[in-house]
């Protein structure tokens, strides 16, 4: 039986599909109507239009003008999305309404840690490495943006959502070597199969180099990333000359989020005022003069009323109504996408 929400999911995978024609220079930065639209719209554009090199732009989950940061899991996901738009591999950017107006860190201040079997590596030199990009000391790593070095034995999750990296080394202090790697399973701490080399990328949107002073990682501390990181870009700067397409409710999503911005701000700076504290920095998300400006040109994008199909299963033969039924709308045009091996294998495409 078909619901509501599965129509809005086969229109939305029907957009999609015929995506790329509507770029002009192959890029498409699409601003969803919320976080679970953007990852579910994300998670299907890998599989429909991987040509586009598809990249989740979310916005951090926790509250503006907080006291508690971000997770690493998501700063290291946002930073993963700032190194694809700053190189152009990504050719598809999905954003929330939340992360098309929070400003980025610069290209320039992504860094990661490369990794490889046989490299020299003084453990305590790499987790002060892996804690500039923010990773966290843990006895046991067990979520995205954790390090646990135990012996000879070095633990890491990336935090863009790499699997886990167990790192064994051979050796004393700066005369150690990584003699192997291996993913590992966070939940069972089972080793799960070699690799060769990997770049750990950032934990943190705050990232300091070797030559800088790197402030105490207190809670909250990101939210000041204008102070720290000097001068911020954004999502529309990243994607200068794609596409712009707005979901038919981010706009008036985008407004309701800038307007719950400005009273954040505003309660956080009467209360800061109050009881003594930093005042919160501006420039940390775009106001509503440089959103409107961002989005002058951009469209609307109207999702395709998705067809429904037909109830294969009532038939005697489902394959074969199935086949027939494929057949009979590749002749009028349509791009047809298969989902599973045993149904794949079953309609023999």
């Amino acid at each position: 039986m078909h619901s509501h929400s599965d129509d809005i999911h086969l229109s939305e995978e029907a957009g999609l599909a015929g995506l790329a024609a509507r770029a002009p220079d192959g890029r498409v930065l699409l601003i969803a109507h919320s976080e679970a639209q953007a990852a579910r719209l994300a998670g299907s554009a890998a599989a429909l239009v991987p040509e586009l090199s598809p990249v989740l732009l979310p916005g951090w989950d926790c509250l503006a003008y907080d006291r508690a940061s971000p997770s690493r899991a998501v700063m290291g996901q946002r930073m993963l999305a700032l190194q694809a738009m700053a190189s152009g591999t990504a050719r598809l950017v999905i954003a929330s309404p939340e992360a098309a107006v929070q400003r980025l860190p610069q290209a320039g201040r992504y860094r990661a840690v490369s990794v490889a079997t046989g490299q020299a590596a003084d453990p305590g030199a790499l987790c002060a490495e892996l804690a500039r990009l923010g990773y966290a000391a843990s006895e046991e790593a067990d979520q995205p943006g954790d390090m646990a070095h135990q012996g000879m034995v070095l633990d890491v999750i990336p935090a863009d959502g790499s699997p886990g990296l167990r790192l064994r080394l051979e050796g004393e202090g700066a005369a150690c070597t990584i003699a192997g790697m291996d993913r590992f399973d966070p939940v069972t701490q089972r080793s799960a199969g070699a690799v060769a080399q990997h770049a750990i990328g950032p934990a943190s949107e705050l990232v300091c180099d070797a030559d800088e002073e790197m402030p105490a990682r207190v809670p909250g501390l990101e939210h000041g990333l204008p102070e720290f990181a000097g001068p911020l870009t954004d999502v529309f700067a990243l994607m200068t000359g794609a596409a712009v397409l707005l979901d038919p409710q981010a706009a008036e999503r985008v407004a309701d989020h800038l307007a719950q911005l400005d009273e954040a701000r505003a309660t956080r700076i009467a209360l800061c005022r109050a009881q003594g504290g930093t005042l919160p920095p501006e420039g940390l998300y775009l106001d509503q003069d440089t959103w409107r400006k961002a989005i002058a040109a951009a469209e609307t994008f109207d999702w395709p009323r998705a067809h429904r199909l037909p109830a294969f299963r009532a038939g005697r033969n489902p394959a074969e109504a199935a086949r027939a039924y494929i057949a009979k709308r590749s002749e009028a045009g349509c791009r047809i996408g298969v989902s599973g091996q045993l149904l794949a294998r079953a309609l023999r495409v």
